[in-house]
């Protein structure tokens, strides 16, 4: 709706509160008039010259299939934020704290907090969503946008966030790109016309150089976007907010450990459609052995998509150390280098996430299932983070986006492996985390 639709009047505020907030704009502005203008008890509300008799139609006063709110002590009107105050024997502002915050920041004591849900559920009253917004200039909506990569972590990422926004009353809506740059800014753009409170973004996987000017753009037209924060993907898009892994710390690691080992000829397996973050993994193992005397000759690099090119398998022959971008990958570059190279003498370093990990933990290559993936080769390192705990903090960081909207933007980026309690063996990478 035009913001110069209507003045913010008392008489306003009034009907917004107690008004009907469905159809379409005039009939939603005849509404708010008249229920302006009406007295306060008065049951039968309708647009300007619509009722009983009139030949005009009548909107209802509740959409289909809500049931009627709690009127208030005369029977009269939907008892409104006001009545409920006056009921609670509480100003206004301190109901509208308690029912519009959490515990912890609505500035008065729990037992009063308490005592104002417990009222409200016993009244059935709920505060007039568009009325809350309209005062607050909150949609109480995060959005979220993700690429193909949600298809792997999307349920455990989802759920850590939901667990966040949930307790805080915030609601959540869902967009995927399917790694498409026009559903990506699509997305975007329905997100700015709903005025969510801050969007939640995976970046699209992209073949080549990673490209974010169409994005960027868009962002530009639009210079009072809410909070964006790109999660994982790494994508450097100006005035957003990032939480990633350190992914180039994990390629260089994973470089000076093989080296230690006494490999001599690598190998980077990765896949055509990229994030960012696993360009900086792969750049960074590269230029680490570069920088180390090892020649360009000696590091090969193959980007797969489903299925290893059978035309590219040789020039992995006799590698000793290889960088495998995503542990998923691992079953089907096996079968390859076992007839390239002796796995037994081959050191790997990859990512995974804990949740993939566990689900291929128990996973066997050998035709007898003697043996696991980890048992095949000389070595198997694996940098490990909980999505769960990522959806955790993302859920955390956005919340703090949404209080405090003078944050310039900022990238935190989180360690390896410090969301493993319990985790122990050789394939852990770090030390356990004292969580």
């Amino acid at each position: 709706m035009p913001e110069n639709s209507f003045i913010a009047t008392n008489k306003f505020v009034n009907a917004i509160e107690t008004g009907i907030l469905y159809g379409n704009d005039k009939t939603i502005i005849r509404s708010f008039r008249n229920n302006a203008r009406t007295a306060p008890n008065q049951k039968d509300r309708h647009p300007r010259g619509a009722g009983p008799g009139s030949g005009k139609s009548v909107m209802p006063r509740f959409p289909p299939g809500h049931p009627e709110p709690v009127r208030n002590a005369k029977g009269g009107t939907t008892m409104n934020i006001r009545e409920f105050a006056a009921h609670c024997k509480l100003s206004i502002a301190s109901v509208s704290r308690a029912l519009n915050n959490p515990p912890e920041t609505a500035q008065m004591s729990r037992k009063t907090y308490d005592y104002v849900h417990a009222e409200a559920r016993e009244l059935g009253y709920r505060p007039n969503y568009h009325a809350r917004a309209f005062h607050t200039h909150r949609s109480g909506c995060v959005g979220i946008i993700g690429g193909s990569s949600m298809k792997y972590i999307g349920i455990a990422l989802l759920e850590g966030i939901a667990d966040v926004l949930d307790g805080r009353g915030i609601a959540t809506y869902l967009a995927s790109t399917r790694d498409e740059i026009e559903r990506e800014a699509g997305a975007f753009d329905r997100m700015f016309y709903r005025n969510v409170d801050a969007i939640i973004h995976m970046p699209t996987l992209q073949e080549g150089e990673y490209r974010t000017d169409r994005l960027a753009g868009l962002l530009k037209n639009n210079p009072g976007h809410p909070p964006i924060l790109s999660i994982l993907g790494g994508a450097e898009i100006p005035g957003t907010f990032r939480l990633r892994m350190k992914d180039a710390e994990a390629g260089r690691e994973a470089a000076l450990r093989q080296l230690k080992l006494g490999c001599r000829r690598f190998g980077v397996i990765g896949t055509l459609r990229r994030s960012p973050a696993e360009n900086d993994g792969i750049r960074a193992y590269r230029n680490t052995l570069l920088e180390n005397g090892v020649s360009p000759l000696n590091i090969r690099e193959i980007s797969i998509r489903h299925n290893f090119p059978d035309s590219r398998q040789e020039e992995l022959r006799d590698i000793d150390g290889a960088w495998i971008v995503y542990y998923l990958l691992v079953p089907t570059c096996f079968q390859v280098l076992r007839r390239v190279c002796d796995p037994k003498k081959l050191h790997i370093d990859t990512v995974s996430t804990l949740e993939n990990r566990e689900l291929l933990l128990w996973l066997q290559l050998d035709a007898d299932c003697a043996l696991s993936i980890r048992d095949h080769f000389a070595s198997l390192n694996i940098f490990q983070y909980s999505v769960y705990r990522i959806g955790v903090q993302t859920g955390e960081t956005v919340v703090k986006l949404i209080n405090a909207p003078a944050l310039k933007p900022y990238t935190q980026e989180l360690e390896w492996n410090q969301f493993l309690p319990g985790i122990t063996g050789p394939e852990t990478a770090a030390p356990d985390s004292p969580e």
